[in-house]
């Protein structure tokens, strides 16, 4: 399968985002042909080194917080999913513990 490298690194960006500590650092976990594409494009410092993390630069942390939002954020629909799911788990709790009690 030939993979989008472009799509991954947009991904990878995103998802750096959210080990976000310290300002602008972030822990490094990614491929490293990944995390040098990043470095080439002027998104991260350079990821080569002993550092268990790396460094955002200005345009890189507000590109990865866009993509974050944009390729991870919940809809309007999925919230609304969840909500529902919620509540029917919650009724399947009560109805458990009414069932429990008249077992009891």
């Amino acid at each position: 399968m030939k993979l989008d490298s472009e799509k991954i690194d947009r991904a990878a960006l995103a998802l750096l985002h959210l080990g976000l500590h310290d300002g602008n650092r972030t822990w490094r976990g990614f491929d490293w042909d990944v995390m040098n594409r990043l470095h080439e494009k002027g998104y991260i410092s350079d990821p080569v080194g002993k550092a268990k993390s790396i460094v955002f630069t200005d345009d890189g942390l507000r590109e990865s917080e866009r993509l974050l939002e944009e390729l991870f954020a919940a809809t309007q629909e999925t919230r609304a999913s969840l909500a529902w799911c919620s509540i029917g788990v919650i009724r399947a709790a009560k109805r458990r513990q009414r069932a429990n009690r008249l077992c009891d």
